[in-house]
Parts: C-alpha cells; sequence; structure tokens
C-alpha cells in the first residue's frame, strides 16, 4: 500500500511551479503584435480564464467575462452535484460537511459570502448548521451552463457575493435560425466505492418559435471505507427533474420559465449529531425579453422567481439517540425580482443597467426529547428572521482603443434585517434575546438592522491579440451579516454550543487583482495574483468556556465578532502540447488568510493545492483518451487554535482514466481514482463528531480508498 509523502507533494509542487513560472515570464515578455481590429463587443471584467484548453471541459470557455463549466464535463463524472465539480477549479475548495456536501470555499472565502444563484434568484441553505450548501442541491442533469466568477466578476446582474459568485442560468434558448428537432439524452454513472448510481436522462430541442428542456435523475450513494479499512458513513439517496419552456411570441421577443425540484433523504453527517432525513428543494423562475427595443435600448429584461427548500434532520441513527431524541424542521424562501437594460451608447460603449430585490425567510425549530425523564424542549434555532435586500447596479464597457478595454461597474443597495421570535424562551429560563445580551452586552439588544450596501468594480485589460490578454483591477464591496450570523439563537451546534451576534457590523472588502493569459504555439497559460482587505469581517470563534447543561463538563460555546483580515494569493494553470497527441496540463493555487487583529491565521483556509495531468489520444479520429493525473495539497500548519481545527499533512491523490467515443453519440468511460490506495484527508474536512461506523470522536474523516468508476453517455 502506498501512502501519500511530502516527497511525492513536493516532486508535483516544485513541477507545477517551475513550468508555469519561466512560461509566464516569457508572456510577460514577449506579447504578439496587435492583430486587426474586431467587431466584437470588449470584454467587461477580467476573471481569469484559468482553466484551459481540456483541463475541465473538452472546448475553451466562452468568455473572459465568468469561468464556465458545461454539461458535458458535468455530466462525465461519478459526481452526485454542482458543488463536487467545483473543487476541480483552481482557487476554489471545499468545506467537508458529508462525503458529497461540500460548501464552496473561493479564494480561501466561503460560507455565504460566495453567492449561488439559480436564474434570477439567490438560493440559501435551510440547514442552521449550514450542512446543506444551495450548490449541492444542483443535479448535473439539471445544467446546461455554470458561471463561476472570482474577485472581480461583474456587477450586470445586481448579484454580487463577496467572495465570489456561482450562476446557473435557467432559460434554455437555442439560437433562433435553430431547426425544429429534437435530440434525447442520458447518462449513467457507477462508484465503486460507494456502490453509487446516478441514473439521468431527457430531451431538448424546440421548433421555430419555442425551446425546451427537461430532464430527470436518479442516485444512490452508501457509506464507504477507507484505505486503512474505517468504515465512514456516507449514504445518501437523491431524485429530481428540471423543466425549461421559452417562446418567441415576435420577432425580438422571448418568454420563458423553468422549474428546478430535487428531493434527497438519509444523508449521513459524521460530523455532526443528526443526520438530513428528508429535504424538498424547489426554484422557479420566469422571464421576459425584449430586444431592440430602440435605437440605443438594445434589450429589456424582466424576471422574477421562487426558491423554496424544506429540511429536516434527526439523530435516530446516532449514538446518542438513547439518552436524546432530536429533530429539527426547517425551512428557507427566498422571492425575488430584476430589471435589467442594455444600452448601445455609442459603437464603443456598452452600458447595463437596473435593479434587483431579493427576500429571504428562514425558521428552524429544534424539538429535543430526554426519555429518562419524559422532558421535551424546542429550541427556536431561527427566530423568524428575514433579510430584504434591494439594490440599484450599473456597469459600463468602453473600448478605449483597439487594444484597450475598460470596465466601471456600481451597485447601491439597502438590506433590512429582522427576526420576530426573539422573546421565545431558551436555555437556562432566559429568552432569546436575553442571551444575544449575555454573551454581546447591550448592543446586542437592538435586534433589527437598516444596512446601506455598495459595491464598485474598476479594471482595465490589454489584449493587443486574441492569444495574449493582461488585465487588473480593483474593487470594493459590502456584505451584512447573514441570518445564522446574526440571530441564531444559543443552542446545541457543532462541537458545543453556539448563538448569533445581532450587532454586527457589515463586513466591508476592498481588493485588487492582476494576471496574464496567454497562448503560442504549444503552450496556453494563466497567471493571476490578488490581495484582499475586509474591515469588520465576521469571525467564527470561541466565545465563552462553560458548563451550559450542568453535566459538569466545560463546553464550548462558538459565536461571531467583527476583526481585519487579509487575504492573498495566486492562482496558475497550463496547458502544454508536448506532441499531437500529448497534452500536460496544470493548475496550482495557494491562498494565505492572516487575522489581522487576533494577530493570528484565519480559519478553514485552503493550502497549497493543485492538479496535474498526462493525457494522450489515440486512433483515426482521437476518440481514445488515456490519462494519468494527480491531485495534491501541501501541509497546512496555518491554522486557528480558536476556531478547533488541526494542521494536516501533504497528500497526493493519483487516478487513471480512459474515455472512448464510439460514435458522436456515445461516450464511454472508465477511470480508477485514489490509485495507490493513499490514506488522506482533506483540511477543510470536518472531523468526526461521536462515535459511527469505523470512526470515533475527534477523529479525521479520511477520503475513500481506491474506487473504480464508469460513466455511459449517450443521445440519440
Amino acid at each position: 500500500m502506498i501512502r501519500p509523502s511530502s516527497a511525492s507533494f513536493v516532486v508535483l509542487a516544485v513541477v507545477s511551479l517551475l513550468t508555469i513560472a519561466p512560461i509566464a515570464s516569457v508572456a510577460l515578455a514577449s506579447a504578439p503584435s496587435p492583430e486587426p481590429e474586431s467587431d466584437d463587443p470588449p470584454p467587461s471584467a477580467v476573471d481569469l480564464d484559468l482553466v484551459l484548453d481540456e483541463v475541465l471541459v473538452e472546448a475553451r470557455r466562452e468568455s473572459p467575462l465568468t469561468g464556465r463549466i458545461d454539461s458535458s464535463y458535468l455530466t462525465s463524472t461519478p459526481s452526485a452535484n454542482l458543488s463536487e465539480a467545483l473543487v476541480l477549479l483552481p482557487g476554489i475548495s471545499a468545506v467537508g460537511r458529508g462525503a458529497k456536501s461540500l460548501e464552496p470555499v473561493v479564494r480561501g472565502q466561503g460560507w455565504e459570502r460566495v453567492a449561488t444563484e439559480v436564474g434570477c434568484v439567490p438560493v440559501y441553505g435551510a440547514c442552521p448548521a449550514r450542512m446543506d450548501p444551495p450548490a449541492t442541491y444542483i443535479q448535473p442533469h439539471a445544467v446546461e451552463t455554470v458561471e463561476v466568477s472570482k474577485g472581480l466578476g461583474s456587477l450586470a446582474t445586481g448579484t454580487d457575493g463577496i467572495g465570489g459568485t456561482i450562476r446557473i442560468p435557467t432559460d434554455y434558448e437555442r439560437s433562433p435560425q435553430a431547426p425544429s428537432s429534437f435530440e434525447s439524452f442520458s447518462t449513467t454513472a457507477y462508484d465503486a466505492v460507494r456502490s453509487g448510481f446516478r441514473l439521468e436522462s431527457g430531451i431538448r430541442g424546440g421548433g421555430a418559435s419555442y425551446d425546451l428542456r427537461a430532464s430527470g435523475a436518479w442516485s444512490r450513494f452508501r457509506d464507504y471505507d477507507t484505505p486503512s479499512g474505517i468504515a465512514v458513513p456516507a449514504s445518501q439517496e437523491e431524485m429530481g427533474a428540471s423543466f425549461s419552456l421559452g417562446f418567441r411570441p415576435t420577432s425580438g421577443q422571448r418568454v420563458y420559465g423553468s422549474l428546478d425540484y430535487t428531493h434527497g433523504r438519509d444523508v449521513d453527517f459524521p460530523s455532526l449529531p443528526m443526520d438530513s432525513r428528508d429535504t424538498d428543494y424547489v426554484v422557479g423562475n420566469v422571464g421576459y425579453r425584449w430586444d431592440r427595443v430602440a435605437e440605443h435600448l438594445r434589450q429589456v429584461t424582466l424576471e422574477g422567481g421562487v426558491a423554496a427548500i424544506d429540511h429536516v434532520m434527526d439523530n435516530r441513527d446516532k449514538a446518542n439517540r438513547a439518552v436524546l431524541e432530536a429533530e429539527t424542521p426547517s425551512e428557507a424562501r427566498t422571492y425575488a425580482g430584476r430589471v435589467r437594460l442594455g444600452i448601445h451608447l455609442d459603437p464603443n460603449t456598452q452600458l447595463a443597467a437596473g435593479a434587483k430585490v431579493d427576500l429571504l425567510t428562514r425558521d428552524a425549530v429544534r424539538t429535543r426529547f430526554l426519555p429518562a425523564t419524559g422532558q421535551t424542549f424546542r429550541d427556536h434555532l431561527w427566530p423568524d428572521a428575514s433579510q430584504l435586500q434591494s439594490s440599484l447596479f450599473f456597469q459600463v464597457d468602453r473600448s478605449l482603443r483597439h487594444d484597450w478595454t475598460a470596465a466601471l461597474g456600481a451597485r447601491v443597495g439597502v438590506t433590512r434585517s429582522e427576526a420576530s421570535a426573539v422573546d421565545d424562551a431558551s436555555l437556562g429560563g432566559k429568552t432569546i434575546a436575553e442571551q444575544y445580551v449575555r454573551f454581546y452586552g447591550t448592543d446586542a439588544m437592538k435586534m433589527d438592522r437598516t444596512e446601506g450596501t455598495y459595491g464598485a468594480e474598476m479594471s482595465l485589460t490589454w489584449k493587443p491579440a486574441e492569444s495574449f490578454r493582461a488585465y487588473g483591477g480593483l474593487d470594493v464591496a459590502t456584505r451584512p451579516a447573514a441570518i445564522t450570523e446574526r440571530y441564531f439563537a444559543f443552542g446545541p451546534a457543532p462541537g458545543g454550543f453556539q448563538v448569533g451576534d445581532p450587532s454586527l457590523d457589515m463586513e466591508q472588502k476592498w481588493g485588487v487583482e492582476a494576471g496574464v493569459d496567454w497562448s503560442r504555439g504549444f503552450l496556453d497559460v494563466g497567471v493571476s495574483a490578488y490581495h484582499q482587505q475586509v474591515h469588520d469581517y465576521i469571525l467564527s470563534t470561541s466565545i465563552a468556556q462553560m458548563d451550559v447543561n450542568g453535566d459538569g463538563i466545560s463546553d464550548r460555546v462558538r459565536g461571531f465578532e467583527n476583526v481585519s483580515a487579509r487575504f492573498q494569493g495566486f492562482e496558475a494553470a497550463l496547458l502544454a502540447g508536448l506532441h499531437s497527441r500529448v497534452q500536460v496540463p496544470v493548475t496550482i493555487s495557494f491562498v494565505a488568510g492572516e487575522n489581522v487583529s487576533g494577530d493570528r491565521p484565519l480559519p478553514e483556509m485552503p493550502p497549497l493545492e493543485g492538479t496535474a495531468a498526462i493525457r494522450t489520444r489515440l486512433g483515426m479520429e482521437r476518440r481514445l483518451r488515456l490519462e494519468l493525473g494527480a491531485r495534491f495539497a501541501g501541509a497546512q500548519s496555518r491554522i486557528d487554535p480558536q476556531f478547533g481545527e488541526d494542521a494536516t499533512p501533504a497528500w497526493v491523490s493519483w487516478r487513471i482514466e480512459s474515455a472512448y467515443r464510439v460514435r458522436s453519440a456515445l461516450r464511454l468511460e472508465v477511470g480508477i481514482e485514489n490509485l495507490f490506495d493513499a490514506e488522506y484527508h482533506e483540511h477543510l474536512t470536518r472531523e468526526s463528531l461521536m462515535k459511527e461506523g469505523g470512526l470515533l470522536p475527534g477523529s479525521e474523516i479520511a477520503a475513500p480508498g481506491r474506487a473504480v468508476y464508469v460513466v455511459v453517455e449517450a443521445s440519440y
């Protein structure tokens, strides 16, 4: 059995850096000469196209505005949901809350700093412990494209995640010139290590005046064993459906609607005292678009939507069931509306402007029953809390001259946060409101808050040729405290107890980023570096140590406080063509987060990590692809002791895969993950909370052992 070693990690990391660094320096020193002027509109922002041709998808991403991954990539792996696919993008990591419940972390920032938007609706999970990040509800069959912005992005939609944004467009629209036709598609994926299946099928196409897409899926994954033989609870089962229909009643006008549904059950969480028993997720969107309204008014778009998540967790399969029976039904509702205008000011200047309103409501009540005494307790964890956000936004894109473009955007708004049930009973005979004051002082007596928010971005891009692009820019943004951070009622939570802070100030971020993309002959290279300062960063940390439940044992109480924080890092990727049939894709990323106020590292920071592979294509039409690759991560010793995290060693996980396109409509892929059965655990994976399966309290949850997977894709 081969274990990950520091030596193997160092080899991969050094090779990656030595390969990228000289190429990047050559790129900066040898920009190619300008090409003839293009009629294409200027790029509107500066998000590095890091994942190059075939690193993640078969075709190059479509836009420099955001990172794009499409359905062909999502369905070509045994992944159960979108969050699993996102972690392979440079600069994106994940907090492992369960085997398939990964919380995206973009450049070191996670939680609700990373916005997930389906259509025009911002989606929020319904679990107070954040065990259901929104991206985990997005199944591969329901997605045509996913747009991911990191750092500098775009304000042209009115939605801004201070750390990043994940957007899932829901309007399936073909070209108006497309012929009337329909295509059926299906995918079958099998993961041997978890006896897991994903089955999905659908239809897409349309006629002269309409477009239709409909699909459905079912997946089931079971527990897995680590290479050392430890059984890890990791089961889950999901089913879902997706529907999109659009009409063109007249030339230049479009009416569209979509509906997405996912039902999940029996999801295991070894890092939590409860498992997810039953969840229903529904998102609906409707919209109207009018193109070329007038000479300068090129587009008007009206959109609206709603998201509803109902979530139930209990501890029926946990070791503490004999002494405590617990159940938490919870819900989250989002209502959204947006209007956008596209204005053509002159041949070199485009303006996007509009307004957006979102309303989020959350409620959760935990019921605890003690069989020994017959007592029942109710903890109102989210005390009927809501946030109303409204904003105005604009973005101007201007071509300054043949090879320079600039973008300027701004957003101003108001956020109203309220909680209507803070007078409900809490622990120790106090009310929820009294507990806030107990831990945070009299400033926490003011429950409702109205805050003005803002954001702005400015970027400059130099693109003298299609093969070279250099850019730089800066941005500022704000984020009010989320409902959990502000209103979580004092009660049991992972690692002890937790209580929100109504007096939290909103986060204020400014950042700067610069990078270059270069392509010459057999090489594609992308490098970016960034620096971010966040004033009043909302830190989850220990705020007290006390015996809360009277059992004679001191308990940790977690809360939230404002600190000054700093993030800085880099991302790089290359695709080297060693031969007409041989390619070497490499990605690497690093971020350092610092709690400036506390003079210590920020918690839950990913280590240096990356991917490397060698790929070849064989056959007359190159239908057979063979690939040997690895994911690797460095040791992470920069940890926050007050958060309760541990240092982690370096690791390398190898994989091998082959894919064969039997014909244009049939594709077969077979692969082996963790080829050498290495024992490792990722830094951002939570520890086991109690004895469960082969895990003990405080055990690190190792990744699965060697796993064979098979994917069959067909269209007809």
